[in-house]
């Protein structure tokens, strides 16, 4: 799974859903304790998008 997304590919799992990389931009955040701003630096994340059966399967519970 890990070769893949470091390909810039996606995973898709059938009824399950989707695993996907993409690119965080740098960006300014403020550290809570001390009220200093740092720059984050971009990184690579990973983005999950559940498919139809898991949705309808997680709000179905009644």
């Amino acid at each position: 799974m890990a070769s893949e997304l470091l390909r810039d590919g996606s995973i898709m799992l059938q009824g399950f859903g989707t695993f996907s990389s993409w690119k965080q931009t740098e960006r300014l955040g403020r550290n809570p304790r001390t009220g200093i701003s740092v720059v984050i630096k971009s990184r690579t994340s990973v983005k999950f998008r559940p498919g139809k059966d898991l949705l309808r399967l997680l709000n179905d519970r009644k």
